[in-house]
């Protein structure tokens, strides 16, 4: 078994991921295939750190902030191996989180009023505008 085989567990009605749908159930068998090696990645949101047991993981990756000490400790929790390492990200002081929230909010508003009728029509308006001259 080499390569990646990976699988993502999320809570059952999470905000953070409020499109994917998992049952406590299916988020079990995804992690007793991690636990028996049939996948060698997991993908969580922060589901993970509370109330499910993986020692098996030996690396962890954190994108969110930690909001206090006991999540820092659950992280730590996290990756339990002889070997093991915990990984924080953090944002970036060049492209603030707010900003990127900004830009996302500008881009879906687009998306929104983006009328492809009207839109043929100033183009074609322009166009012939130029030909006019």
């Amino acid at each position: 078994k080499h390569g990646i085989r990976a699988e993502y567990v999320t809570a059952r009605n999470s905000k953070i991921t409020p499109s994917i749908k998992m049952t406590p159930s299916e988020a079990t068998r995804r992690i007793e295939k991690f636990r028996k090696g049939d996948i060698n990645v997991i993908v969580a949101t922060s589901v993970i750190e509370e109330g499910l047991d993986v020692p098996e993981a030996n690396v962890v990756i954190s994108y969110d902030c930690l909001k206090d000490t006991v999540e820092l400790a659950q992280r730590f929790g996290r990756a339990r191996q002889k070997e093991s390492s915990l990984t924080l990200m953090t944002e970036r002081r060049d492209r603030p989180l707010a900003v990127l929230k900004d830009a996302k909010k500008l881009q879906d508003n687009i998306i929104k009023e983006f009328d492809p009728v009207q839109t043929q029509k100033t183009l074609m308006s322009r166009q012939q505008s130029q030909l006019d001259r």
